[in-house]
Formats: structure tokens, C-alpha cells, sequence
């Protein structure tokens, strides 16, 4: 787009749709977002502009590059630094080529390294026309961007004060150059540079839990996604069904209101066949006579670590027959088939059944189960695991039962996991 005015892309603000604010963070400037995002300068990752993310080195370099309408002209200009991904390597070599930016070091851009609101206020002031060395103080570049007029009061002071700098305070800053004019003349940045144009495919949500909600009502069995927490009477018509790890997850979290029905050593034929469940007369049901006292809305199933040892076949079939016992008296509750728990790297020195390979070739079955059967599928692997998919070995001393951190961490996965919408 060449020659656009700033009146233009003021007007296009106005009948920009506002992103709706999440719980975790209050999304401030989605509208600038979508606008920046209809000029081609502002694109996320697709499905999100992560605007409650930081701002990353390498990223402020992309968004300098296309400030300044060089996009379509970037090739390949030399830096000296190791450790830019490819993708960026055009943008940081340009910028580093025009002395736009510098390394941390010799060697190190510092591409995931978040910017700071001062550096990437300068990083547009040069853009502007403006000398970092001789009209203003890169550490003060807030107050010559509030005295020129680029930011506003409100603004000046969220940036110079302590608050993460992210993506939010970036889409205001860009918008703002673009409509500011160049130093020394009586024309705005955004009549002297050609914009990249509107993207293909849909404008992205705000943040990735935005994208995430879409995505969770839309989406068919078994997946979840992680999506704004809900309160704890979310679960008021749950039911927690499982072994002893369910029973210490009852004592660890003290989550309420859901009914607890599990015993130590409980299996997924034991939840029909073993009386397990004390009633206050004395006397003791299985889960599933249990299950059956009342009505609910949500049945939470951790069982299946105690018969990872038994073969995938017997496995499948005592959970699906499980599955239909169930139906058979909560044919409404929404099923939720959890994941074993991930193990410590320790487990394999005492315990063979208990490999890193086995419980994932479990969790994998269990998921399959789910999506054979329209229930829905936790993944305690991804909630607790490490980055190799154990469990931390600081977390364990015996590699498979752990403590209360990580059973409220757990807690914490299950109030933003969960399927259907929410008043």
C-alpha cells in the first residue's frame, strides 16, 4: 500500500472489532493489532498475536524491518552473530547492517531475549528519523516519545514503569509511529512507506488462550486446550475417579466440591468388581455402584498404572468396558480419561514395567481409547512432565509418587482443560 494516509488508518481503527480480554492478562490493544495486522505488519503466528506474550529481540527486528517498508526488498545481509534462526536472519542482518541494532556481544544477537520498552521505543524513534546518540538517550526514549507526541500520558507511564514490556505495548507503539510524522517534516511515517497489504487466511485471536477457547468449542474428542481458568465450582457435578495417586490428590489439593471415588491399588476392572467405596452406614460399593448414587455433569477417570503390565489388548478392553458400565448410569457426564502420570528416570533402576516408552505408549493408548469412545483426553504427561516427558526427578523420591506442588500443578491443568463453554 503506497502512499497511505494516516486519516485512513485512523478510520480503519474505528471499525476495527475489539479482541474480548482474557482473565490472565487484560488485552489493552487488540484493535491496533487487527489494524496493523490488515497493513501487514503485525502478523502473530497465524492463529494468535500472543499480545500478552514479551516482545523478543529477533521479533523487534521484523517488525522494525516492515516499520520501515523493506520487507519486500530484504537479501541476504551479513551479521556476525550465532544464534539467530534462519527465519529472522534476513531482518537482524539488515537492521545490524544499517546500525539499527547491536549484539549482546560478538557473537550473540540474543535472538529469544525480550526487549525492553526503552529499546524498542528507539528502535521505532530511529525509524522516525531520529539519532539515538544525538536527539535522545535510548534509556529515556519514553519521555522523547511522550514529548514529540508519539505516546500519550497513560501510555508513557505503563512504559517507563515496572511492567513486563509485551506484544500489547508494542501494537500501540508501532500504530502510534506509523501515524507520527518523520523528523523534520510535515508528513507521517505512514505516507512515506509502502505497507506489505492484507494478509491471507483470518485475523489471528489476541492471545493464545483466545485462540485456544475457539478452538476448544469447535474442536470434536479427544483434545483439550489450554483455555481462560475456571473456578473451583466448575467441578461441583465432577466425579474423581482413581488409585492412590487420585486419593493423594484429593489430600494435596483439597479441591472441592467433587466426589472423590478411589482406593489404593484400585484397577479399571476393579471400579465395577471391588467394594471400595465406605458408605456411612459401614458398609462399602464398588466405584461404579458408587457413580451411580447421583447425577453428574463430569467424570474425571485417572485408573490404568496399576495394568500397564498387562497386555494392550486386556487393557483396551477393560477400559471400554468400564466406559460403558458408566454410561450405562451417567449417560450425560462428559468423560474425561486421564494420561498415567509421567515417571522419574530413577523408576527403570528398581521397576522395568515402569519405562519412559511404556507410560507413553500407554498415554498414547488411553488417548486413542478416548477418541474411539467420545470422551475426552488429559494429558498429565504435558501438565507435569519435564521438557524429555519424565517426571522432575526433584518432584520424586521413588519416581512415581510425588508431592503437593505437583499435585497443585495438576489441579491448576484441570481448571484450564476442559471442554464446553463456561457462563
Amino acid at each position: 500500500m503506497k502512499k497511505s494516509s494516516a486519516w485512513f488508518l485512523c478510520i480503519a481503527l474505528l471499525f476495527t472489532l475489539t479482541v474480548p480480554a482474557q482473565a490472565a492478562y487484560t488485552v489493552r490493544n487488540a484493535a491496533y493489532a487487527q489494524t496493523l495486522w490488515k497493513y501487514g505488519l503485525f502478523l502473530g503466528d497465524g492463529r494468535s498475536f500472543a499480545l500478552d506474550k514479551p516482545l523478543t529481540r529477533a521479533q523487534g527486528a521484523v517488525l522494525l524491518v516492515r516499520l520501515l517498508g523493506k520487507e519486500s526488498e530484504l537479501v541476504s545481509y551479513p551479521h556476525p552473530f550465532t544464534d539467530v534462526p534462519d527465519a529472522y536472519a534476513p531482518y537482524v542482518g539488515y537492521c545490524y547492517t544499517r546500525g539499527y541494532v547491536t549484539g549482546l556481544d560478538a557473537t550473540h544477537y540474543g535472538s529469544e531475549d525480550p526487549l525492553t520498552a526503552a529499546q524498542f521505543l528507539t528502535l521505532t524513534l530511529r525509524a522516525l528519523g531520529y539519532d539515538s546518540n544525538r536527539d535522545f538517550a535510548w534509556d529515556t526514549s519514553a519521555d522523547f516519545a511522550y514529548q514529540i507526541g508519539m505516546i500519550d500520558r497513560a501510555n508513557h507511564a505503563r512504559l517507563v514503569s515496572d511492567a513486563a514490556f509485551l506484544r500489547d505495548d508494542a501494537v500501540y507503539i508501532l500504530y502510534q509511529a506509523l501515524i507520527t510524522n518523520i523528523r523534520g517534516t510535515n508528513n507521517a511515517l505512514v505516507q512515506s512507506v509502502t505497507l506489505p497489504g492484507h494478509p491471507d487466511g483470518d485475523v489471528p485471536a489476541a492471545t493464545d488462550i483466545e485462540a485456544n477457547e475457539a478452538l476448544a468449542l469447535s474442536a470434536g474428542y479427544p483434545d483439550l486446550y489450554e483455555r481462560r481458568p475456571v473456578g473451583d465450582d466448575f467441578f461441583s457435578d465432577a466425579a474423581f475417579v482413581g488409585d492412590s495417586i487420585m486419593t493423594a490428590f484429593e489430600v494435596y489439593t483439597k479441591l472441592t466440591p467433587p466426589d472423590y471415588l478411589a482406593a489404593v491399588s484400585m484397577t479399571l476392572k476393579g471400579a465395577w468388581t471391588k467394594p471400595a467405596v465406605s458408605r456411612p452406614d459401614g458398609s462399602s460399593v464398588t466405584i461404579v455402584d458408587a457413580l451411580g448414587e447421583r447425577q453428574y455433569g463430569k467424570i474425571y477417570i485417572e485408573l490404568g498404572l496399576n495394568e500397564i503390565g498387562n497386555s494392550k489388548e486386556t487393557f483396551r478392553a477393560r477400559y471400554e468396558e468400564l466406559i460403558v458400565r458408566i454410561r450405562e448410569i451417567q449417560p450425560d457426564a462428559d468423560l474425561y480419561l486421564m494420561s498415567p502420570t509421567p515417571v522419574g528416570r530413577y523408576v527403570v533402576s528398581y521397576a522395568d514395567i515402569y519405562t519412559h516408552k511404556r507410560i507413553h505408549e500407554y498415554a498414547e493408548l488411553i488417548r486413542s481409547i478416548a477418541a474411539d469412545n467420545a470422551c475426552w483426553y488429559v494429558d498429565l504427561i504435558d501438565a507435569l512432565a519435564d521438557e524429555d516427558g519424565y517426571l522432575p526427578d526433584e518432584v520424586s523420591s521413588d519416581g512415581i509418587h510425588f508431592g503437593r506442588a505437583t499435585y497443585l500443578k495438576w489441579a491448576d491443568y484441570l481448571r484450564t482443560h476442559y471442554a464446553g463453554e463456561v457462563g
